[in-house]
C-alpha cells in the first residue's frame, strides 16, 4: 500500500540496528548475525520489487556498517529467499542458512554455491517421517551438490518434535562420516 508510516518504521529500525551494531563493534566481534524471516516455503513474503525498494536499502546500510568494522555478516531467514539472494550479496551478505525444504537442491546450486557461505538447514520438517536411508540420501545429496574444494558451505540439523531416535542417530552418523 506504500503507506507513509512504512518509511518512518524502516528508518526507526535502521537507527536501532545501527546502535546495536555499534555496541558489537566496540567489543570487536568477528561476525554479526541478523535474523529475519522474510521467506515462505515458495518465495519471499513480499515481491522482489518491494524488497528492493523498501528493505534492500536498510540491509545495505546495516551490512556496510558491519563490513566496515571488519566483521562478517550472517543472515538467518527461514523460507525461500532465492529471489533476493543476489540483492543480499550485493548489500554485503557473506553467510546465510537456507532451508533445504524451501530452497531445494537446485536452488542451493543456482543461488548459493560460489556466492556466499551457505549453512544448509536440513529438512527438519521431514525428520519425523523419513527413514534413516532417506536421511542419509538427503545429507549426501546436499554435500554432493554444494561441495567445492574452496569451501563455502556447512550443514546442520534442527531437531524438533517427535523425531525417531534412529533418525537422530543417522544424522549424527552422517555428520561424523562426511563432515569432520
Amino acid at each position: 500500500e506504500q503507506r507513509p508510516e512504512l518509511d518512518r518504521l524502516i528508518e526507526m529500525l535502521t537507527g536501532y540496528e545501527l546502535k546495536v551494531i555499534a555496541e558489537w563493534r566496540k567489543i570487536g566481534v568477528d561476525m554479526i548475525s541478523f535474523h529475519t524471516d522474510i521467506g515462505t516455503q515458495a518465495s519471499t513474503m513480499i515481491s522482489p520489487e518491494a524488497f528492493r525498494r523498501q528493505v534492500k536499502p536498510m540491509f545495505r546500510t546495516l551490512f556496510r556498517a558491519v563490513r566496515d568494522a571488519g566483521s562478517l555478516v550472517y543472515l538467518s531467514s527461514d523460507g525461500n529467499i532465492t529471489d533476493t539472494v543476489d540483492d543480499l550479496v550485493e548489500c554485503g551478505l557473506q553467510a546465510h542458512d537456507p532451508q533445504l525444504r524451501a530452497t531445494g537442491l537446485d536452488g542451493l546450486r543456482r543461488f548459493y554455491k560460489g556466492k556466499l557461505f551457505a549453512n544448509v538447514d536440513l529438512d527438519r520438517q521431514g525428520f519425523p517421517f523419513m527413514s534413516p536411508a532417506e536421511i542419509r540420501d538427503q545429507v549426501r545429496s546436499v554435500i554432493d551438490t554444494m561441495h567445492d574444494p574452496r569451501g563455502g558451505f556447512g550443514v546442520f540439523a534442527s531437531i524438533y518434535g517427535e523425531v525417531p531416535m534412529r533418525n537422530i542417530e543417522e544424522i549424527c552418523a552422517c555428520f561424523e562420516e562426511w563432515c569432520f
